[in-house]
């Protein structure tokens, strides 16, 4: 039976559903530290870090460099700001934070993705 207890006090208890040998083992096992996770203001080396807008396509991505970024599901269809901050690429709705990715694309391309900060231009002349 394992007692959880808070300050001398009795919380929980609950019964034990493994075999007493079996606990050993498991105490044993490594667990990976966790990784240390920072508030974006702190991350970002500087506000000015250029942005552009695009489109979350159907499927949840956005393209930035050739490179398609996760963004999610719920975010299907409306416009996010790409930023490069460092050597991570920071995905923004309106002033929210929404994802956060190392960098996985060439970054000789990030030149042409940041000089069409709007995207491709809706095509009129569709034949």
């Amino acid at each position: 039976m394992l007692r959880i207890y808070h300050r001398r006090r009795l919380i929980e208890t609950h019964t034990r559903r493994h075999k007493p040998a079996a606990e050993a083992k498991g105490l044993r096992r490594q667990v990976a530290p966790p990784t240390p996770t920072l508030e974006p203001e702190r991350r970002r080396p500087s506000a000015s870090a250029a942005s552009v807008t695009r489109k979350v396509d159907s499927s949840g991505n956005v393209s930035f460099a050739g490179v398609s970024y996760r963004v999610g599901n719920r975010f299907k269809r409306r416009q996010a700001q790409v930023a490069v901050v460092g050597d991570t690429i920071e995905i923004n709705i309106g002033k929210e934070l929404i994802k956060t990715h190392r960098s996985r694309h060439d970054r000789t391309r990030e030149h042409g993705a940041l000089a069409n900060p709007g995207g491709r231009p809706n095509r009129t002349n569709a034949a």
